[in-house]
């Protein structure tokens, strides 16, 4: 190995290593108040029927066997019950434990693929923000899928970006079923591996074997879970579930409503009794409960308009919506970003960028698409501006992007590392348009000099 690779496989990691403490430091010093609710309820009882009954079913737990469901994704659950079967005593402590890996190794993945684009300066500084993003830091503790979520789709990346650059059908196949279990995770990312993969097997001919592996590869695992969906009772559904997100997201007020639902509002009560009768609509009739929601936005076209503008901005934002607020998906205590120390000063930098993360990453976005940077640079690029435009239509929700943190933060360093190199390097087209610029400028006062001298004789 080179000195300059073995230099980049530490930087690696040193900033693995930094991503892990930084979480089991989190996860070891706070206290979840109510760790069994919200989502992690279903996740839990969807575990408790695997290991019981052998069913896939979000039904209480009981010793009667539960009706079969596909309400939620089977990804999570699956994981949580090999975790409880492997740890019967001390499983919440070791979901904990291992998600704080999966987040660490999440970084290593990530950094892996970037090491061809990215320079070892610009890769510490991607590095250490994916280590130190609290929001990334946090979200292990919880029982909830994003860190399982987060590290199958950038283990998905760094495994596509090998097998392109060893030109590898191997390495593709792993790619595709990576993205297969993050799909089965997040139904949200099932149509982007088949999608994407037809677009480069048709755009790049030399490499089509590897993208038409990757893509039958991305659609065995998904295929599998639809075939059995299609034998079971389609009440509770992942269809269902999109729907009521639909039907939440086309409503400005639903976040501040479920708020005042829990403070018990009346106006909030309403407010949320209306969205669940068109969650209902949308679920006896799709046709009619459609129609319905559109007359409604039409009803205040503007207002409709900005509100859907306003969402991608929302799904980046800091606080998180549907939770215990900032940083926190359940109610949280004895919190280390609490503290007014390191972690409190840095946290309140990051919430200072994060809006310009984001802006910068979508400048990363652009970079990409009229320069050839490197396969994980334009898988990431499509993925940022896919999620942001599934979660615009359906509900804009900060924690369901805890899972693409990185991928945001290696785009927007990108952009920065581009732009400085355009700006500072010797060789940059800023400096030789001022080298230009002055050259002429010099030529021009010699030549007047010049003339004024042969005046002068």
């Amino acid at each position: 190995m080179s000195r300059q690779k073995k230099r980049t496989a530490w930087i690696i990691l040193a900033c693995t290593l930094l991503a892990l403490a930084l979480r089991l430091y989190f996860t070891n010093v706070a206290i979840v108040d109510k760790p069994i609710s919200g989502d992690a309820r279903d996740y839990t009882a969807y575990a408790w029927n695997l290991i019981n009954h052998r069913v896939f079913s979000s039904a209480a737990p009981s010793p009667a066997k539960p009706v079969p469901d596909s309400y939620r994704d089977p990804g999570y659950p699956v994981f949580l019950a090999a975790v409880v079967s492997a740890f019967p005593t001390g499983w919440y402590g070791a979901v904990r434990w291992i998600q704080c890996l999966l987040g660490a190794l999440s970084v290593l993945a990530l950094l892996a693929a970037a090491r061809d684009w990215l320079r070892d300066g610009w890769l510490i500084a991607a590095g250490v923000l994916m280590a130190v993003w609290p929001h990334c830091i946090t979200i292990p503790t919880y029982i909830l899928s994003e860190t399982l979520f987060g590290f199958l789709v950038a283990m998905a990346l760094a495994a596509t970006n090998e097998a392109i650059r060893r030109t590898d059908t191997r390495w593709a196949c792993a790619g595709g079923l990576m993205f297969g279990a993050a799909a089965l995770t997040n139904a949200v990312l099932m149509p982007f591996a088949p999608m994407v993969a037809a677009i480069f097997a048709w755009r790049s001919p030399t490499e089509r074997r590897q993208w038409l592996a990757l893509l039958l590869c991305a659609v065995m695992l998904p295929g599998a879970w639809m075939a059995r969906g299609a034998t079971i009772d389609a009440g509770q559904s992942a269809g269902l579930r999109a729907s009521t997100n639909f039907v939440q997201g086309s409503w400005s007020s639903y976040h501040a409503a479920a708020h005042g639902v829990a403070a018990g509002d009346e106006t909030s009560k309403r407010i949320m009794g209306t969205i669940d009768g068109e969650v209902a609509e949308m679920a006896r009739d799709p046709s009619a409960g459609l129609h319905a929601i559109l007359d409604r936005l039409q009803a205040t076209p503007r207002d409709s308009m900005s509100w859907y503008l306003s969402k991608p901005a929302l799904l980046w934002s800091w606080n998180l919506q549907i939770a215990s607020g900032h940083i926190y998906p359940f109610a949280t205590s004895h919190s280390p970003f609490q503290v007014r120390n390191a972690l409190y000063a840095m946290t309140q930098l990051l919430i200072a960028i994060n809006d310009w993360m984001a802006a910068v990453a979508l400048a990363g976005c652009l970079l990409v698409a009229f320069r050839k940077v490197g396969v994980t640079a334009s898988l990431s690029s499509m993925l940022l501006l896919y999620v942001t435009a599934v979660y615009g239509v359906l509900q804009s929700e900060p924690r369901y992007v805890i899972a693409f943190r990185g991928e945001e933060i290696l785009l927007a360093v990108l952009a920065v590392a581009t732009a400085a190199r355009a700006t500072f390097e010797p060789n940059g087209p800023v400096l030789r348009h001022f080298r230009r610029t002055t050259s002429r400028f010099g030529n021009e006062k010699a030549g007047g000099l010049a003339d004024g001298m042969d005046r002068a004789e």
